[in-house]
């Protein structure tokens, strides 16, 4: 059997059928689709990126608080400067071994600027 002639409307009408729907869904896909997929995996990994973000910035911090409890405390160089040999090695160099907790260097410079404030106002010394 011979195969029947196709005029060239019902050739185009049917390739217009079939690809037009094609290139709708082509489009959707690539238009919609990939822009949705490409939202949401930025989406994804920038909440991801900024949980870590915030997970690192959180360890420093307590590392840093960590580190200030440790320096601020009776047993650093407080103790190592209440220590015999050190003061010895002090004294023998002509200094003096002298340490105190943030507390006490405080009251220390309060006692102090009060004393020489006193001597200042007394002889009337102004700041040039």
């Amino acid at each position: 059997m011979a195969p029947l002639p196709l005029s060239s409307r019902l050739l185009i009408a049917v390739i217009v059928a079939i690809a037009v729907p094609f290139a709708a869904l082509a489009y959707f896909i690539h238009d919609v689709v990939e822009k949705r997929i490409t939202r949401d995996m930025t989406e994804f990994l920038l909440k991801n990126k900024a949980r870590d973000v915030a997970d690192k910035i959180n360890l420093l911090l307590q590392e840093r608080r960590r580190d200030l409890r440790y320096w601020s405390g009776e047993g650093t160089a407080v103790a190592a400067l209440r220590d015999p040999e050190v003061i010895r090695q002090f004294t023998d160099q002509g200094a003096e071994a002298h340490g105190d907790t943030p507390g006490e260097f405080g009251a220390f410079i309060g006692a102090e600027i009060a004393r020489i404030g006193k001597v200042v106002k007394e002889v009337g010394a102004k700041g040039e």
